[in-house]
């Protein structure tokens, strides 16, 4: 599965594309203890994500379609 998502690090918000999209495909972003911080569609194989009401941090991800894990990392804000 190619994904890619940038800028990393970032302030305010990311890019992430994606290859295949799915009509149920979002991204969740986590803190270090494994704490949802948000959830996010994914609507376009190119899309914009807000990241303005999370902290700075060190934070990971996961982007779901149709209920199965397609990619995974870390993001810094």
């Amino acid at each position: 599965e190619y994904y890619k998502i940038y800028p990393n690090p970032s302030q305010y918000s990311i890019t992430i594309e994606v290859e295949q999209l799915a009509e149920d495909m979002y991204v969740e972003f986590y803190d270090v203890n494994g704490s949802i911080l948000k959830v996010s569609s994914l609507s376009d194989k190119i899309s914009t994500v807000s990241l303005d009401n999370i902290s700075k941090g060190v934070y990971f991800f996961k982007i779901i379609r149709n209920g199965n894990e397609v990619g995974s990392g870390n993001l810094g804000s």
